[in-house]
């Protein structure tokens, strides 16, 4: 069982090249509908990790405390270094 919810909010094109197996593309212009999606997949004992293009995302930062306020959940998290820190082969 996989125990995180990833959630990227890169632009559609990098998304569709590549990102985490099973990831949820999060569109801040739609976040109703990005919102709904985390929640219905977001169960007991798992955690969310927003990830952008890499360190510092801005719109990473933006979409996690988005998620912590409207979701009212503490388990949320960036993952470090963004896409560009997960490892690839």
């Amino acid at each position: 069982m996989n125990s995180f919810v990833w959630v990227d909010v890169r632009n559609p094109e990098r998304f569709e090249s590549a990102h985490i197996p099973d990831a949820i593309r999060f569109d801040e212009a739609n976040a109703t509908e990005g919102l709904a999606r985390i929640k219905s997949v977001l169960g007991a004992g798992k955690k969310v990790v927003v990830y952008g293009e890499g360190t510092g995302s801005d719109r990473a930062l933006r979409v996690a405390r988005m998620i912590k306020q409207e979701l009212r959940t503490k388990e949320v998290a960036l993952l470090e270094g963004g896409w560009a820190s997960w490892p690839r082969n």
